[in-house]
């Protein structure tokens, strides 16, 4: 949260999702800094953002995906992918590969069914 930045849309269409906000007073309400994917990192020649370069999974990709060789643009290309939360205006631009349905039904289920 920025403790600078008050919020300057109306929080009530939100009360629903978030009920903790209905009795909060708008001025003590603040805005959420969204990432610059470490602007400051790669101004001084880093290729890519702390967690991308610190995730020992490698399950982060940056990149230009404007870019048709990039690591990132083959794999937008390869699969599909979803944004999070698109209804709430952020313009969200972190893509996930979209989760295979299958996969979810499988570990709902029973390991010995008898």
């Amino acid at each position: 949260m920025h403790p600078h930045i008050p919020i300057k849309n109306d929080p009530k269409p939100f009360f629903a999702k978030v009920p903790e906000l209905k009795n909060q007073p708008k001025a003590s309400l603040r805005v959420v800094d969204k990432c610059d994917w470490c602007e400051d990192r790669r101004a001084q020649g880093f290729a890519d953002p702390a967690c991308v370069a610190n995730c020992f999974g490698k399950a982060l990709v940056f990149g230009d995906r404007n870019d048709p060789e990039s690591r990132v643009a083959k794999l937008i290309a390869a699969e599909k992918t979803v944004v999070l939360f698109p209804d709430l205006g952020t313009k969200p631009q972190v893509l996930y590969i979209a989760p295979d349905p299958a996969v979810f039904r499988a570990a709902e289920l029973q390991i010995n069914d008898e």
